[in-house]
């Protein structure tokens, strides 16, 4: 990973937004990646984050980001290794994330209570038939 750091500098300001962990607004990035500045290395950082939440899964919260952002998938073509670095990055994230755990606490409960609802309907708790 040091090795990279000369040649793509902005990985640097990519990681460090990954590592923070804090959900906030993000675009899409799409420029070649030699053109890449810090700027869009955050942008693509804050994305990540933001998409593990929306996703059901990591690798595939990690797929969408590379898909979503052409200078990811450029870089992936470079360095196929990266994929599963983002992948473990992205799972130390959603296993620590208080964000994602309330939000997955939430939702769950949403859905067993539109659940119940549906199954009992304006009965008075009695079962459908």
């Amino acid at each position: 990973m040091r090795k990279l750091l000369p040649f793509d500098p902005w990985l640097r300001a990519l990681l460090h937004t990954i590592s923070l962990n804090k959900v906030q607004v993000a675009g899409t990035v799409h420029k070649p990646l030699s053109e890449l500045i810090d700027n869009d290395a955050i942008q693509l950082g804050k994305g990540l984050s933001t998409i593990i939440l929306s996703t059901t899964g990591v690798g595939a919260a990690v797929d969408h980001w590379i898909a979503q952002n052409s200078p990811l998938e450029e870089f992936e073509k470079e360095y196929p290794w990266m994929r599963s670095f983002f992948v473990e990055l992205a799972q130390r994230n959603f296993n620590t994330s208080n964000l994602g755990l309330r939000l997955r606490v939430f939702g769950g409960a949403v859905l067993s209570t539109v659940g119940h609802w549906t199954r009992t309907g304006e009965r008075g708790g009695e079962a459908r038939n």
